[in-house]
Formats: structure tokens, C-alpha cells, sequence
């Protein structure tokens, strides 16, 4: 599905199909972390620990959408809990509705962080 929302120089997510996120012109098919100025490779599973979070941390974020390609395998208790803690919004979807919720709250000019695991473990 193709998504065409304003850029304002910042990485808006154009589209995504089965393994895939489009960044501008660019194509990303390994799980990755999406902010408004960085793209970043996240070399994670399904089996997210507290560990696995903490470059999504290092973004400083005020929300943070996990978009799952299995929506099977849900986040641990724990994830969930470090975030709160943290004061740190956190929702978890599947990778399309996640795009999609990244690219209102980046509109909304919020601190928002898209960590996608775009293949099934």
C-alpha cells in the first residue's frame, strides 16, 4: 500500500508491502528503527528483551509504535513495563497499521519512534 503524506524533511514512511518499508526512495527489508531524522538498522527477533530496546531509548522518544509482520509473538510483560516506567508511550500493531499511526504522529510533530520487525521469526 502506497502512503503520500507531506515531507517536510523528515522520513515519512511512503509505503510498505510483505518484508518491506519505503522511506523516500528508499527500500528497507531488515527490521529497522524510524525516527524523523534517522533510519536505523535493529538486529532483533520477535523475542524482544529489556536489551533490545535500549537504541530505541537512545532516540529519546515520547511514543513508540512496534509494527510486528507475525502479530503471533506479542512483546513480553517487561517491554511493556520499561517503557511505562520511562513515561514512554508504547503501542503494538501490525506493520501497515504501525506506517500508517507513524506518519500522523510525526505530523503532529511528535517525538515518535516506528520499530518494525518486518520478517517473521
Amino acid at each position: 500500500m502506497k502512503l503520500t503524506p507531506e515531507a517536510r524533511n523528515r522520513h515519512l514512511i511512503r509505503g510498505y508491502a510483505t518484508g518491506e518499508v519505503r522511506v523516500s526512495d528508499q527500500a528497507i527489508h531488515y527490521n529497522c528503527l524510524i525516527s524523523a531524522e534517522q533510519i536505523l538498522q535493529w538486529n532483533v527477533t520477535h523475542q524482544l528483551n529489556v536489551a533490545d530496546i535500549q537504541s530505541v531509548l537512545a532516540l529519546s522518544p515520547e511514543i513508540v509504535i512496534l509494527g510486528l509482520a507475525d502479530m503471533q509473538q506479542l512483546p513480553s510483560a517487561a517491554i511493556y513495563g520499561a517503557f511505562l516506567e520511562r513515561g514512554i508511550g508504547f503501542e503494538v500493531m501490525d506493520i501497515g497499521a504501525a506506517c500508517r499511526t507513524f506518519n500522523i504522529l510525526l505530523g503532529e510533530d511528535r517525538r515518535v519512534v516506528a520499530a518494525l520487525i518486518l520478517a517473521a521469526s
